[in-house]
């Protein structure tokens, strides 16, 4: 039920043009640090909850452009997405193929700033050291970092939990490192485990979920 609340009241707020307005005009602030990365500007005196007025920018779907430089944007937007994740804690939870283009002079747009998600900044620590573990294989502090992050219910012992994770991401890592791992197939073996462990979905992460599932 706390799911499916955190996605109707997001997808509700979709419709409000003066909230993606104010998003818009948030994000471009928080993405000062990336001068690659081009938000279009806001202009919130010409925007109702009907009407959003926003600046054209002319250019052409990442996903469809030839450029030589495509590659080096895909991994802009990858830096992009984790600086909202993991720093700023406002994050862009609709970033499919039409909402990010590559522009003539060669920089990374991203548009629609209507389904959007808010990081804590316990959230945040919590999942850069889940990372942290992750990379330096350290699965004897996975299970703490689920608690942390409220995958498995505080007071549920981790301990038989531990070896399964353990398994799957030292399969998913075996192959290279990070820029190996096949994400849909972690994601399937990591929904495998719920079935059998007392997990869950926090709500915070419903989004996020949703967001990597289409990068």
């Amino acid at each position: 039920v706390s799911l499916l609340d955190e996605f109707a009241g997001n997808f509700y707020q979709e419709l409000d043009y003066n909230l993606e307005c104010l998003n818009g005009l948030r994000i471009a602030e928080d993405m000062k640090k990336l001068p690659k990365v081009l938000i279009p500007k806001n202009y919130p005196e010409y925007t109702a909850r009907r009407v959003h007025v926003a600046q054209w920018i002319s250019g052409e779907k990442l996903s469809q452009s030839k450029a030589d430089d495509v590659s080096s944007l895909v991994n802009l937007g990858v830096i992009t997405y984790l600086t909202q994740l993991l720093d700023t804690g406002f994050f862009h939870a609709d970033p499919h193929p039409g909402n990010m283009l590559r522009t003539e002079d060669g920089r990374l747009v991203i548009l629609d700033f209507g389904l959007m998600t808010k990081i804590t900044d316990d959230q945040k620590y919590g999942m850069i050291e889940a990372i942290a573990h992750l990379i330096h294989r350290d699965y004897s502090e996975i299970g703490n970092d689920f608690v942390n992050l409220d995958f498995i219910p505080r007071g549920v012992d981790t301990a038989p939990i531990v070896p399964a994770l353990a398994r799957v991401f030292e399969a998913a890592l075996a192959g290279g490192g990070a820029k190996s791992i096949n994400f849909q197939e972690l994601a399937a073996d990591l929904a495998e485990i719920t079935f059998k462990f007392p997990f869950k979905i926090p709500p915070y992460f419903a989004l996020i979920i949703r967001a990597i599932s289409v990068l």
